[in-house]
C-alpha cells in the first residue's frame, strides 16, 4: 500500500513542478485561441500525425485544444494537486500497520482511483487499478 501512496506521491510532484514551471494564467479561451495577461497565442500553425503527413488544424479541433488548454491552466492544476494530497492524507492510516491489520476497502478504491490517471505511467502497476 505505501508503493501506492509513494507512486501518487511522486506523480502529484511532478503534476507540480510542471505547473510551477508553466506560464501562468489564468488562460482564457476565446474561440480558438487562448490568452492570459501577458500572452496571446492565436495560430497554432501545421502538425504532423503519428505517420509523418502533416495536416492543418482544422478550426473546430482548434477550439476544443484551446479550450482545452485554458481549462487546465497552471492554477488549476495546482489546485487540483492540493486536493488529491489533501484526499490521500484523509486516507492514509496514521499507523503503517493498518495495512496489514485489514486496511478498509474503500480507503484502497479512493486511493485506486487516483492513481489509475496515471496508468500510462511506466510505474504503474496493474494491480492497483480499481
Amino acid at each position: 500500500m505505501t508503493d501506492l501512496i509513494d507512486f501518487l506521491n511522486a506523480r502529484l510532484a511532478e503534476d507540480e513542478a510542471v505547473a510551477q514551471a508553466a506560464t501562468p494564467g489564468p488562460w482564457n479561451d476565446d474561440g480558438g485561441c487562448i490568452s492570459n495577461a501577458d500572452y496571446q497565442i492565436t495560430d497554432y500553425g501545421a502538425y504532423t500525425k503519428a505517420d509523418g503527413e502533416p495536416e492543418e488544424w482544422e478550426p473546430q479541433r482548434q477550439r476544443a485544444d484551446s479550450a482545452h488548454i485554458a481549462r487546465h491552466d497552471p492554477a488549476r492544476v495546482l489546485r487540483e494537486v492540493t486536493a488529491k494530497r489533501a484526499i490521500i492524507a484523509d486516507v492514509e492510516p496514521d499507523d503503517p500497520s493498518a495495512f496489514i491489520d485489514g486496511w478498509r476497502d474503500e480507503h484502497w478504491r479512493v486511493l485506486s482511483l487516483l492513481a489509475v490517471v496515471y496508468s500510462d505511467h511506466p510505474e504503474f502497476r496493474e494491480e492497483w487499478r480499481p
